[in-house]
């Protein structure tokens, strides 16, 4: 096990929470690439803290909102882009953890980040930095997606989203660019989850959240020219 990692796993239980992010800057971003780095970052307890940092209001931090897209989000996808084997008596403790506990908790990281920079471009669309926010938000998902992508036969993880009442929030919007962003989104996991089981998730939903999705879509198309919406 790399001793840096270990030295920085402990360095990191005395961060303040404020500085965390800055923190995390300091993994090489070419040695998260390689399998057995991401092991150690999973068993060293790293990766839980990475997707706490993820859920945090990053507009006190120096340029937060761009670090917390480009740098961590990409970082904690990274991380999370690994087969383990559930199997294996040596890593099974912590492999199972992170199929059970990390891998939703990715999830939900990434979908409350997107919610906070909705916020935020809610807030800032009229100015010069609303549509930065909007690219913020693109990247997030593109990681949140490609998560998915690699985990293809964790069906729950489909779901999760889907049944997300942030999600749901997100997907509540009357913001064109958003509208676009999101219906986009839905699609792909829609997609996901017919290519994995031949079967939509969507057809597993309660009867009322199934409406809503149907109802908002509606009114979606209704109110939008198609080629704005795509």
């Amino acid at each position: 096990m790399s001793s840096n990692l270990v030295g920085f796993a402990k360095e990191l239980s005395r961060t303040k929470p404020g500085d965390l992010p800055e923190k995390f800057l300091q993994l090489d971003s070419r040695s998260k690439s390689i399998t057995s780095v991401k092991h150690e970052i999973i068993s060293l307890d790293i990766l839980p803290i990475l997707l706490l940092t993820l859920r945090q209001d990053f507009t006190a931090v120096p340029n937060g909102w761009r670090l917390a897209s480009i740098s961590l989000s990409k970082l904690a996808c990274s991380c999370m882009c690994v087969e383990l084997d559930r199997n294996n008596a040596k890593t099974k403790t912590w492999s199972t953890k992170f199929y059970d506990q990390y891998l939703p908790q990715g999830i939900d990281s990434f979908i409350l980040l997107t919610r906070h920079m909705q916020d935020r471009y809610t807030h800032e669309k009229k100015s010069h930095i609303g549509q930065d926010y909007l690219s913020y938000m693109n990247t997030v998902i593109s990681n949140l997606l490609e998560l998915l992508a690699f985990h293809a036969n964790e069906y729950s993880l489909i779901k999760q989203i889907l049944v997300s009442p942030k999600f749901m929030e997100l997907f509540l919007t009357d913001d064109v660019y958003l509208c676009s962003l999101m219906i986009s989104m839905f699609e792909d996991v829609i997609r996901k989850s017919g290519r994995l089981t031949g079967a939509s998730v969507f057809y597993e939903l309660s009867n009322k959240l199934k409406q809503d999705y149907v109802n908002e879509l509606a009114y979606k198309l209704t109110v939008f020219d198609n080629n704005d919406v795509g």
